[in-house]
């Protein structure tokens, strides 16, 4: 009778110990878990941010390409700039149908409204340089109140990071084609 006591006791312990560990395993497997998800969540986070970025670069690569084929009263910003280039003048009159237009304001507000003031630098000819509110090139004598500049091309952006997408546009003076390029912050 003893040992029958004795075993059921053992049994009771026994049964109770495999509880005990079953419990403990099942604790361990969803310790594991949580951590493997937020693990997982933290990839996703990442890569979602990832592909945010590129959908952005995508954009602003898009609309860069686009550029080149504004057009202000039927002409081409592609021949809008051969002409400033070729002239030197900011505004061109195109006679009394068309007018005069101005090249730069041109410039300034179509890239404004695709990129976004101050996120993008227009470098024409390696002598010319247009942003938001900036307008140099060698051929600009140094004039502070009308914020040209001289003898200087488009920088880099020093505190973000930036693509830059480089074209050719004819030039209106000559029977060849001209550099540009946009840098634009991402």
């Amino acid at each position: 009778m003893k040992l029958n006591k004795f075993k059921n006791q053992m049994m009771k312990r026994s049964q109770g110990s495999e509880f005990l560990g079953i419990v403990f395993l099942v604790v361990v497997l969803v310790v594991i878990l949580l951590f493997n998800k937020i693990g997982s969540a933290g990839q996703n986070v990442i890569q979602t941010e990832k592909s945010m970025s590129d959908f952005k670069n995508i954009f602003v690569i898009s609309s860069a390409t686009k550029f080149q084929y504004i057009t202000e009263k039927g002409i081409s910003i592609n021949e809008l700039m051969g002409d400033y280039v070729c002239y030197r003048k900011e505004e061109t009159d195109y006679g009394p149908v068309i007018g005069k237009i101005n090249l730069v304001d041109i410039i300034r507000l179509n890239l404004d409204n695709m990129l976004g003031k101050n996120n993008w630098k227009l470098e024409l000819n390696k002598s010319a340089c247009i942003t938001s509110d900036y307008l140099g090139g060698y051929w600009y004598p140094f004039d502070e109140a009308q914020n040209h500049h001289k003898n200087e091309t488009c920088s880099m952006f020093s505190d973000r990071e930036y693509i830059t997408f480089e074209f050719i546009f004819p030039l209106a003076c000559r029977v060849e084609m001209s550099e540009g390029r946009i840098i634009i912050a991402t």
